[in-house]
């Protein structure tokens, strides 16, 4: 069982304070705005009322799921790059909230210059669900919390999709969360996190495992394929070198 980070708090806090000047975004289809754009404007409400004059920035904190989104039809899906100061899947950010999506799909880039925190609290401990989906592209960040004060947080990684959390990487003990990933997928975070290997970290495909490796800094999470499929490309690749030498002869 994972033993509770005191410091986590602190360190999500402290992070949070550095950028209090932020505006504070919420997703939300209320204008009538139909589309998944991340980069569309009238998706997007301003925390403090109203409607902004342009999408998130490297400067601004992002919810997805908080209350203003009540009546939203269409989760966000990003397939650029783009920065924001912390980002709030599923809850919200110390006001009520519910469930969040997020989508990024390949050749796109996220750049969380704070916290990304999966599943957050939303205010209320009522419990809410926040579901990213990498089917390629990368986010870097400088913290990851996943399932944050009794809501839960769940990762799909497939593809080429990369995630690097630069400082602080955690499971919330009060909270739920999983991180699975397919295909080339990599997830790299830092501090020695091995033990989390096939068990908060798994693989999407039954018969895949997760490899954990410690560079003495950072943990880097890959997907090993199930035997069949190492013994059909070992089978392939012996077949294509006996062709090669054949008509080399």
């Amino acid at each position: 069982m994972l033993k509770p980070v005191k410091s986590m708090m602190v360190v999500l806090f402290a992070v949070v304070a550095t950028h209090v000047q932020a505006s504070q975004y919420a997703w939300s289809s209320i204008h009538g705005d139909d589309t998944d754009e991340w980069d569309r404007v009238a998706n997007w409400w301003w925390g403090d009322g109203g409607q902004p004059s342009e999408a998130p920035g490297a400067d601004d904190n992002v919810l997805i799921g908080a209350i203003f989104s009540n009546t939203q039809l269409d989760w966000p899906v990003m397939n650029t790059t783009v920065a924001v100061s912390n980002l709030f899947l599923g809850g919200g950010k110390g006001t009520p909230g519910k469930d969040g999506e997020l989508t990024i799909e390949s050749g796109a880039n996220l750049t969380v210059g704070g916290a990304f925190r999966l599943g957050s609290d939303g205010g209320d401990s009522l419990g809410y669900t926040g579901t990213l989906y990498m089917t390629g592209g990368s986010m870097v960040s400088d913290v990851f919390a996943v399932g944050m004060n009794g809501s839960e947080g769940l990762a799909y990684l497939s593809g080429d999709a990369s995630i690097t959390v630069n400082t602080f990487f955690t499971f919330r003990e009060e909270g739920t969360g999983t991180i699975y990933m397919a295909d080339s997928s990599v997830l790299t975070v830092a501090g020695n996190k091995t033990g989390l290997a096939n068990d908060r970290i798994m693989a999407s495909v039954g018969g895949e495992s997760i490899s954990a490796s410690y560079d003495g800094s950072s943990t880097t999470f890959t997907v090993i394929p199930e035997p069949a499929t190492l013994g059909l490309v070992a089978a392939v690749g012996g077949t294509v070198l006996f062709i090669r030498r054949r008509f080399m002869m």
